[in-house]
């Protein structure tokens, strides 16, 4: 199998349930879906409302703020697309709206990355220049 065809199972798969998620990310906006019913924001995009089943869903902007879930620093590469940018980590992102999403946190301390640290979204491009949304801390 080849390094690029490895890199492509990598990429997500964009549907129409999705795709508005991803085109945000590269206008350099954050969206989620809420619950036209229960209200509930909710990531990842998805056609029916994981806590009502309802069909009712529609988008909403979030703040492009949250703070550590969880993480993990990394210090061998994942893949071999990745071996240039260890130590990195990888988090759980709680956003402030309540959904959470597993990202990059860019230019970190772990002097001060801690569970709770408050974070902000950055608009970056990935892999072949794919927008992919990440995080700094929030100082």
């Amino acid at each position: 199998m080849s390094e690029e065809t490895t890199i492509n199972a990598l990429y997500p798969v964009i549907t129409d349930n999705n795709k508005h998620f991803y085109d945000s990310i590269e206008n350099g906006e954050l969206v989620a879906n809420q619950c036209d019913d229960c209200h509930h924001t909710f990531l990842p995009p998805a056609k029916n409302c994981p806590n009502c089943l309802s069909e009712n869903v529609d988008w909403t902007a979030l703040s492009c703020e949250g703070s550590v879930y969880s993480y993990v620093e990394y210090h061998r590469p994942y893949h071999e697309a990745f071996k240039d940018k260890v130590p990195y980590v990888v988090a759980i992102v709680e956003l402030k709206e309540g959904p959470r999403l597993i990202s990059n946190i860019l230019d970190y301390d772990l002097k001060t990355l801690r569970v709770g640290a408050p974070l902000e979204a950055v608009f970056t491009k990935g892999l072949s220049n794919f927008p992919i949304v990440q995080f700094r801390q929030k100082i």
